[in-house]
């Protein structure tokens, strides 16, 4: 079991989506000989958010719910575990259960202070609900604690959508730039580098990074024609679940200036 662990673990903090689902595989055998595995049961939670998170899900809904039965699990079999409490976090945030979000990253944080996965996501809890300066302490915070974390273009991003709904548009195209040279291959960065870059009126970045976007997201959905948009409205309210609609509609505004087709 913990062989099966250790390399499941391996894949998935490769982030690719094939790696993640070789991890998810290598988990679920684990967990076969070992159902009570916390660390097995939390990776394998966030395994099952993975096409949730970069818009390829075909049925989110599904995804979720099934990352919050592993997630309780996880919980439920370390009580005390801070990556536990911090996958816990994760999924409820995806449940629009905000206030319950929030609580799991407060316990996660009790825990271990320098949980910096911990720090990044309530990082993003607070982008999502307009409060800029607090989310960019907390993502600095998880970025110091591990700067050459896999999943560092996370926080990046929340930084980058904090000072975009704040109006500081070339700080967001910074951030999102920053976000996109640690996740290039993650099709939603290059939409929010995109927003950004019209928020501040520099069109022909903004066009240039719409277009990648575009690509990438083809290529990763399969999609083709012109009355299926690679990324969708819907998809972009699943992985952007703000709290005030005018921040979503900012966000937008400043896609279709791009010449986003998504609506």
């Amino acid at each position: 079991a913990w062989q099966l662990f250790v390399r499941g673990r391996r894949h998935f903090w490769r982030s690719t989506a094939d790696d993640v689902r070789k991890a998810e595989v290598l988990l679920e055998q684990a967990l076969a000989l070992e159902p009570g595995d916390v660390s097995a049961l939390a990776i394998l939670a966030h395994c099952k958010l993975f096409e949730v998170w970069v818009g390829t899900s075909a049925d989110p809904v599904a995804a979720i719910e099934e990352a919050h039965r592993i997630a309780l699990k996880a919980v439920s079999a370390g009580q005390s575990d801070a990556f536990a409490h911090y996958t816990l976090g994760v999924v409820f945030s995806l449940m629009d259960r905000q206030n319950e979000a929030r609580a799991e990253q407060r316990r996660a944080l009790e825990l271990n202070p320098y949980l910096a996965a911990a720090s990044g996501e309530m990082g993003r809890l607070l982008a999502f609900e307009g409060r800029s300066a607090e989310e960019i302490e907390f993502s600095d915070r998880a970025i110091i604690a591990s700067p050459n974390d896999p999943h560092s273009w996370l926080w990046f991003r929340s930084k980058a959508i904090a000072r975009l709904i704040a109006g500081d548009y070339e700080g967001a195209a910074r951030d999102a730039a920053d976000a996109c040279a640690r996740g290039p291959e993650r099709f939603p960065l290059h939409y929010l580098l995109a927003a950004a870059y019209a928020g501040a009126d520099q069109m022909v970045q903004a066009r240039r990074a719409l277009e990648h976007a575009d690509k990438l997201a083809t290529s990763r959905s399969g999609r083709s024609g012109r009355n299926t948009p690679p990324y969708s409205l819907e998809a972009l309210k699943t992985g952007h679940p703000f709290t005030r609609a005018a921040d979503l509609d900012r966000l937008v505004k400043h896609l279709q200036k791009a010449g986003w087709q998504g609506v």
